[in-house]
């Protein structure tokens, strides 16, 4: 049993990369696990590249949007914390 959020993250990927993590809504398309996977390990990869690691905090304003979910979890997977920002009219 997974002990951590990104480990569940991961064992739900490798167990159903075919199924899917978001379906078609919008006018955007379905997303598998497996491609959910892929963009958060392409974020991690990113965010990692700029320094960020375990312990620090980025902060997130983002829209109620697919994008703020991946980015969610690659910074929980490099053991760092999100802080979500709302923006407000």
């Amino acid at each position: 049993m997974a002990t951590t959020i990104p480990a569940a993250l991961w064992a739900r990927v490798d167990k159903t990369p075919e199924g899917i993590a978001f379906p078609a809504a919008g006018g955007l398309p379905a997303v598998t696990w497996s491609q959910y996977g892929q963009r958060i390990r392409e974020s991690a990869g990113a965010l990692a590249a700029l320094g960020v690691g375990r312990g620090d905090v980025v902060a997130l304003l983002l829209s109620a949007r697919r994008e703020f979910h991946w980015l969610d979890l690659a910074i929980a997977s490099l053991g760092a914390t999100s802080l979500s920002i709302y923006a407000t009219t």
